[in-house]
């Protein structure tokens, strides 16, 4: 009986060896693969964010470009105004000068 239990008890702690190997073996993969994870995360967040600069500041750029054009398009038309009433006033003395003469 007691070679039995010297046999079980060998058995036993051979078993909880084999235990704590595959334990540690599982919590080793599953640390690299959270590893492995967490760093596509990081690229892909990464990757996402710089994305998203670069269209940012092509908006951005566009815009610019919009203010500038309008800015030009108003002074434009606000120079053909004034144009225009000067023509409009010239037109209007000329006549006044013609009717007077």
């Amino acid at each position: 009986m007691k070679a039995e239990l010297k046999l079980l008890q060998a058995e036993t702690i051979s078993q909880s060896k084999k235990v704590t190997t595959l334990t540690e073996g599982i919590a080793d993969t599953l640390t690299k693969q959270w590893e492995g994870m967490t760093g596509l995360l990081k690229t892909e967040t990464t990757s996402i964010i710089e994305a998203a600069r670069k269209e940012f500041k092509e908006v951005n750029d566009q815009l610019l470009q919009l203010h500038e054009w309008t800015k030009k398009k108003i002074k434009q038309e606000t120079q053909n105004r004034i144009n225009s009433k000067t023509i409009i006033k010239e037109a209007g003395e000329a006549i006044l000068k013609t009717n007077t003469s």
